[in-house]
C-alpha cells in the first residue's frame, strides 16, 4: 500500500490511513544519513498520540528491524516492517534527487538585479556585513531592518522594497534590540511603530533550519538578519565546519539575508583591505559583502561609519558610503556623511578615488598629490596614466599639473 506523501520543512511525512511517519531534520555525515523519526497514531475524530520518537540511520540494515520490534510493543497488528522500509527508501530517494534540469539562455536579459534594499541587500540572496566588534554593525542592521519593514529610507539614498523582517539573535537580547528600534523610531520621526519579529536563537543555525523555514513561511518573512555569524555557527572552532552549510541553508530560504560577521583576527590591526572571520566561507558564499569601518570620534554621542562594498557578484561595486549616527534623549538619528571628510575612512579608499577627490578641489602635480595623500609618486603617476579617461595633464612640463577630464572639457 502506497502512502500519501506530505512535504514538510526539512523532510517528509508518510500517511497510511491513521498512521503517520515523519522523517525530518535529515543530516548526512560520511556513510550515515540520519533523520528524526516520529510515528503517530491519528484515529479520525481523535487527538491521536505519539508511538515512538527516534533518530535512526536510514542506511542501516538493522535499524528497520529494531524500530519494528519497538513499535509492535506499542501497537500490534500493523505491518510496521513495510511502512518503515518504504518511508526510509522514499526519503533516501527524495533526498538524493537532483533538481529538474531547465533550459537557460532563452529568457529576457535582466538589466538590473532585484533588490530588497538597494544598495545593501539583494533580493533572495545572502549579504555579509563585517567589521570590528563595537563598530555599530547591529545598530546599522536595526536601521536597515526598519527601512525594509516600513519602506522608508529614501531621504538617505536607500531604495527599499518593503516586507516583513525577522532577527535571529545569537548574542544579545530582546530588550537590547527593542531599545535600539524604539530610539530609532523616535529619531527618524516615524509615525507608525516598528514591528519586527525577534527570535533569540541557539546555535548551530543548521540544526534549527527547519524551524526557521517554518517561521519564514508562516510569518511571510522577506528579510532575515543573523547576528552574529560566528555564534550562529556554534563558535570559532565550529565555524570552519559549519559556515559553508549554514550559508547554503540561508540561501535555500529564498529570501534576503543579512549575515553579520566580525573581522578576521589576523587583520584586527591592519589598515589594508580586511576580510570577515572565516573569510573563505563568509566571502565566497554571499553574493554581496560590505565592510564597516568606524571613524575615530572626538564628539561624544556620535558614530561616524564608512561602508565599503568589497564584493559584488553583479556588474559593479558600489562607491563607499558614509553615515553619522547621533544618540540623544530624542532618539537615534542617522544622516549622510561625506566620506572624504572622514580621516580614517578616506585613507582606506582606492587610490583612484582619493586622487579624484583631490583634483575636484584643484589641479595638482604628481609631487603635490603624493605629498597630500602620503603615497609614493610612482603610484600616483601609474594611476593618472592608467585612467586617462578620467585624468588629463593640464601643463606640458614634466612635473606639470593634472586635472579631471570633465573639468578640463567644461
Amino acid at each position: 500500500m502506497k502512502p500519501d506523501i506530505i512535504p514538510r520543512p526539512g523532510g517528509w511525512e508518510y500517511r497510511w490511513n491513521d498512521i503517520a511517519l515523519r522523517l525530518e531534520r535529515i543530516r548526512e555525515s560520511r556513510d550515515t544519513l540520519s533523520a528524526e523519526l516520529t510515528v503517530q497514531y491519528l484515529p479520525q475524530g481523535e487527538e491521536g498520540y505519539l508511538l515512538i520518537g527516534a533518530r535512526p540511520n536510514l542506511m542501516s540494515l538493522t535499524a528497520p528491524g529494531s524500530l519494528e520490534k519497538r513499535l509492535k510493543t506499542r501497537m500490534n497488528g500493523v505491518d510496521w516492517s513495510d511502512y518503515i522500509e518504504k518511508a526510509f527508501a522514499l526519503t533516501i530517494r527524495q533526498y538524493r534527487a537532483s533538481a529538474e534540469p531547465v533550459i537557460i539562455g532563452n529568457r529576457p536579459l535582466h538589466q538590473r538585479p532585484k533588490w530588497r534594499l538597494e544598495p545593501f541587500l539583494l533580493d533572495r540572496h545572502v549579504t555579509c556585513l563585517y567589521g570590528h566588534g563595537g563598530s555599530g554593525k547591529s545598530t546599522l542592521a536595526a536601521w536597515l531592518a526598519i527601512c525594509i519593514q516600513l519602506g522608508v529610507g529614501q531621504d538617505l539614498g536607500l531604495h527599499p522594497e518593503s516586507g516583513n523582517v525577522a532577527i535571529l539573535d545569537y548574542e544579545s537580547s530582546e530588550e537590547d534590540w527593542n531599545e535600539v528600534c524604539k530610539q530609532m523610531e523616535a529619531g527618524m520621526g516615524l509615525l507608525e511603530p516598528v514591528q519586527i519579529l525577534y527570535r533569540r536563537s541557539k546555535p548551530p543555525l543548521t540544526g534549527d533550519i527547519e524551524e526557521i523555514q517554518t517561521l519564514v513561511k508562516q510569518k511571510d518573512i522577506k528579510c532575515l538578519i543573523v547576528d552574529s555569524a560566528i555564534r550562529a555557527c556554534g563558535g570559532e572552532k565550529e565555524a570552519k565546519e559549519n559556515a559553508a552549510p549554514m550559508i547554503d541553508a540561508l540561501a535555500g530560504l529564498g529570501i534576503s539575508v543579512l549575515l553579520i560577521s566580525h573581522l578576521s583576527k589576523a587583520e584586527l590591526g591592519s589598515k589594508a583591505e580586511r576580510t570577515p572571520f572565516a573569510s573563505i566561507f563568509f566571502w565566497n558564499g554571499p553574493r554581496m559583502v560590505w565592510e564597516l569601518r568606524q571613524e575615530k570620534q572626538d564628539e561624544p554621542d556620535t558614530i561616524d561609519m564608512a561602508l565599503f562594498n568589497r564584493k559584488s557578484n553583479y556588474p559593479r561595486l558600489y562607491t563607499p558610503l558614509g553615515y553619522r549616527i547621533t544618540f540623544s534623549d530624542l532618539g537615534i538619528a542617522i544622516a549622510k556623511r561625506d566620506i572624504r571628510k572622514m580621516t580614517d575612512a578616506s585613507a582606506a579608499l582606492p587610490l583612484t578615488n582619493r586622487i579624484t577627490y583631490e583634483l575636484e578641489i584643484a589641479p595638482a602635480s604628481v609631487k603635490e598629490l603624493a605629498k597630500s595623500l602620503d603615497v609614493p609618486e610612482n603610484s600616483i603617476r601609474t594611476i593618472l596614466n592608467r585612467h586617462k579617461q578620467m585624468f588629463v595633464k593640464i601643463d606640458d612640463e614634466r612635473d606639470g599639473r593634472w586635472g579631471l577630464l570633465s573639468s578640463e572639457e567644461s
